[in-house]
């Protein structure tokens, strides 16, 4: 009987853990230093924890060309409403010494709210 409460349990596992499966494409260049990801991802997972991913994969990407990201835009679709979410994300890799990277990173310092922290 331990065994048959122990697959039972084991089964349910697996299927919580599929409950959200994130799928992304491979980065795609569109342009001088700018790059298209889609996530797509199916079960109960929500638009945010989507688009997150797809976020970190596009700083991953970056990262491993020892650059810095800079989010362009997004696009969200829902092609089954009911059990898919997908992100649609344009993004640029910069130098940190690269003008439009210090000028992004200027703005987003100035969105900031006055007395709170950057870090």
């Amino acid at each position: 009987m331990p065994s048959l409460v122990s697959g039972i349990f084991g089964l349910g596992a697996c299927l919580a853990l599929a409950g959200c499966v994130s799928m992304g494409s491979d980065v795609v260049p569109i342009g001088r230093n700018t790059y298209q990801l889609k996530m797509t991802s199916v079960g109960f997972g929500s638009q945010t924890d989507t688009n997150a991913k797809a976020l970190q994969s596009a700083n991953a990407y970056c990262d491993e060309l020892g650059k810095h990201l800079v989010f362009e835009r997004n696009t969200e679709s829902d092609p089954d409403r009911f059990n898919s979410r997908q992100s649609n994300l344009i993004f640029e890799c910069l130098d940190e010494n690269d003008p439009d990277y210090l000028r992004a990173k200027a703005h987003a310092v100035s969105m900031i709210p006055a007395g709170t922290s950057a870090h």
